[in-house]
């Protein structure tokens, strides 16, 4: 039960026993103070009766009964705004189409030292069938002086499905005969932090809206025997609706 529920219970109880104590009580009281006035002769006169002030006292009872009910009415209307969002939430999540990149099925190849190729692995953990309609290069920065791109080996245009609970895996290369020589050469016991970046446009099967998600890998890339290794050690993804 959260704070905010156990403090109105608590409330409740409170109203409920000063309640009872104003209705079996207050007429007792009123009734017991006219009856020592009556034979008191030093007793304070007043201008109302027994009845008036039962009268009164019924009154206010009423009154704060009526605010006591409009509070529950006033925090079960909020409850049902709170539970209807959660709801409106929860389906707006299950509508819109997400992939997430496993890092465990992520790699970086460079073993033959003549070209970089990376595997992706995309797992929908939707309920929905998922297609990718567009794939962007996959980019390298800080890896070396200039910007590398790597293409997806099936083509940017092809369109890929992702099951629910399944995984697509996705193939990047480059072509480089020079550059992991060259980094073997400058690395020595340098490590060297890189970033990749790849855009993805995605749609629910039967939808018509296109998101983009952006995925940003962190690689270290470090010598490890004379060869050099590259390593995912952590993964960012940003989301949009594309317009």
């Amino acid at each position: 039960m959260r704070k905010s529920e156990i403090w109105f219970v608590i409330i409740i109880v409170l109203a409920v026993i000063v309640g009872l104590a104003l209705i079996i009580g207050g007429p007792f009281i009123i009734n017991f103070a006219y009856i020592i006035g009556q034979n008191n002769e030093e007793a304070f006169v007043t201008m109302w009766s027994a009845s008036d002030l039962l009268s009164y006292l019924g009154d206010i009872i009423a009154a704060v009964g009526t605010i006591f009910i409009g509070g529950i009415a006033f925090y079960q209307n909020e409850s049902a705004k709170q539970i209807n969002n959660r709801l409106m939430k929860l389906q707006e999540m299950n509508s819109t189409p997400f992939l997430n990149l496993d890092k465990m099925q992520t790699q970086v190849d460079v073993s033959n030292k003549k070209n970089i190729r990376i595997k992706l692995g995309l797992r929908n953990d939707t309920n929905q069938v998922i297609n990718i309609k567009d794939i962007s290069n996959l980019t390298i920065m800080g890896l070396n002086e200039k910007e590398l791109s790597l293409k997806n080996e099936e083509g940017a245009k092809k369109t890929v499905s992702v099951l629910p609970k399944q995984m697509n895996q996705l193939y990047f290369s480059l072509k480089d005969t020079t550059i992991i020589e060259q980094l073997s050469r400058e690395m020595k016991d340098v490590k060297k932090v890189c970033i990749c970046e790849l855009d993805i446009t995605i749609v629910n099967v039967g939808d018509e809206d296109n998101f983009i998600e952006k995925f940003i890998l962190y690689v270290n890339c470090m010598l490890r025997d004379s060869n050099v290794s590259l390593d995912v050690y952590h993964v960012e993804c940003e989301f949009e609706k594309k317009q």
